[in-house]
């Protein structure tokens, strides 16, 4: 592993695999774009004007700010605070502690966030969230959220709520549950009381 210590970039910082990055101050600040040629750490908060990263994970040890879009080919992106840009494309996982905020947001594998706000949410795999707002959201896998706005969903697997709010389209391969307590009532086998 290699250190680099960064305050302020004014152009594009281009990192190598195994770069660890400590910031000078509060937070390593980057006026261009951010380049990552495998595994990268950042270990505090990021601010770019966009990150690309592949062939390797990345993770920031603070929030990600990003003015642009997020890519990250052929890895995962780990965040521990809250990830705002554009667009987010992240071929592997991506968990993120806080908010998850974005117009677009392509995941291959699993996003797992806290909250995610976004008009339009891909994900290979499985979403796990406390809350989901926004616009499409289209999942291969299943969904397990507390509570969910959104205005379409496909879901190919189970959709598992405590509350949902689906304005328009719920497409559900499997099974929809939705709960009020800690364990889910199956709605798909479910029988109304018969009236004697």
């Amino acid at each position: 592993m290699r250190e680099v210590r960064v305050g302020v970039v004014e152009g594009n910082l281009v990192l190598e695999e195994g770069s660890v990055v400590v910031p000078e101050g509060e937070c390593i600040e980057v006026k261009g774009s951010v380049l990552c040629r495998g595994f990268c750490v950042f270990k505090g908060p990021l601010k770019a004007h966009s990150l690309r990263a592949r062939g390797g994970d990345v993770e920031v040890e603070g929030s990600l700010t990003v003015d642009r879009s997020v890519e990250v080919r052929d890895g995962s992106l780990y965040v521990r605070g809250s990830l705002r840009a554009i667009r987010v494309r992240v071929d592997g996982s991506c968990e993120v502690e806080e908010v998850l905020e974005a117009e677009s947001a392509s995941v291959g594998g699993m996003l797992r966030a806290r909250e995610v706000k976004a008009e339009r949410v891909s994900v290979g795999s499985v979403l796990r969230a406390e809350r989901v707002r926004g616009g499409k959201l289209a999942v291969g896998g299943s969904v397990e959220v507390d509570e969910m706005e959104i205005e379409k969903a496909s879901v190919g697997g189970t959709v598992r709520a405590r509350k949902a709010v689906i304005r328009d389209v719920l497409s559900a391969g499997g099974t929809c549950l939705l709960y009020t307590s800690p364990s889910p009532r199956d709605l798909s086998t479910s029988r109304m009381p018969s009236s004697a």
